[in-house]
């Protein structure tokens, strides 16, 4: 008996038949319907191929809902060489209503002569007394019950008196206010300062600033008083920052305002 072998047993597997060549007829529609699928082939050839060449853009908008509870620092280091460091104050305000005044967690200050040179510690000053040797109490004004034992000497005192109170704090209205700010400026007359250090402000907009003076808020207003009353000495706020960055620092990073100085060719104003 004859027995296939193997290769011929596999053949009978195969879907798609072959037929001789004399068998076979060729058409005109036959040719048609191949010319008709080669044109339908290169045509998703091409569009497949515009796709992937093609850039594709997205956009997204992503809200940032942990800005209450994180936080980016601030390095600075900027020299004031015309500027005391007694006149020399922070201030931080972002778009949320947070205010923070007068920031010294973090801050450091250098004072400097005239001509650049750190300075020795200073001993700290007395307070000013009468001359019978008691104490002078200065007044509170509208807020005497939320001052320490009813006196404020300094402007600051007020300030935070009238804080405690709810009361709007205006510093051109107290004449201790404007003898403060030019006692001081007259005892570190051309004095120079280095302030440096990190703040830590919300991740969202705002702004901070280093300025002289005193600041105030008055009418939900934030405002600085730094021109005294028969001053002759302008203000110079001429400075140069040595870094000046935001978050963690990298080595090759370049901070563009870092490196930079800004004279203050308009003397009084800032």
């Amino acid at each position: 008996m004859y027995r296939r072998s193997f290769f011929e047993r596999f053949k009978n597997l195969d879907l798609f038949p072959k037929y001789v060549e004399t068998a076979s007829v060729k058409t005109e529609i036959g040719a048609f319907l191949t010319l008709l699928s080669y044109m339908f082939l290169i045509l998703l050839f091409m569009n497949e191929l515009f796709l992937f060449l093609t850039l594709k853009l997205e956009t997204n908008l992503t809200i940032d809902d942990s800005r209450i509870h994180n936080q980016v620092a601030v390095h600075f280091n900027i020299t004031f060489p015309r500027l005391s460091c007694k006149l020399l104050h922070i201030d931080a305000l972002d778009h949320s209503g947070a205010r923070h005044l007068n920031i010294k967690h973090d801050i450091f200050t250098i004072p400097l002569d005239r001509k650049g040179n750190r300075k020795e510690h200073h001993k700290p000053k007395k307070l000013d007394k009468l001359g019978n040797g008691r104490f002078f109490c200065g007044s509170c004004y509208d807020a005497e019950e939320f001052s320490q034992d009813g006196c404020c000497n300094t402007c600051k005192e007020i300030e935070t008196a009238y804080r405690k109170k709810g009361l709007s704090f205006n510093a051109n209205d107290f004449e201790i206010c404007d003898k403060n700010l030019k006692k001081e400026m007259k005892y570190e007359k051309d004095d120079g300062c280095i302030i440096y250090g990190t703040l830590h402000v919300n991740k969202i907009a705002g702004i901070f600033h280093i300025a002289p003076g005193v600041n105030s808020i008055y009418e939900d207003q934030h405002y600085h008083i730094y021109e005294t009353k028969d001053d002759e000495k302008k203000i110079d706020c001429s400075h140069y920052i040595d870094y000046l960055y935001f978050g963690k620092a990298f080595s090759e990073t370049l901070y563009p305002l870092s490196n930079t100085k800004q004279e203050d060719k308009a003397k009084g104003k800032i």
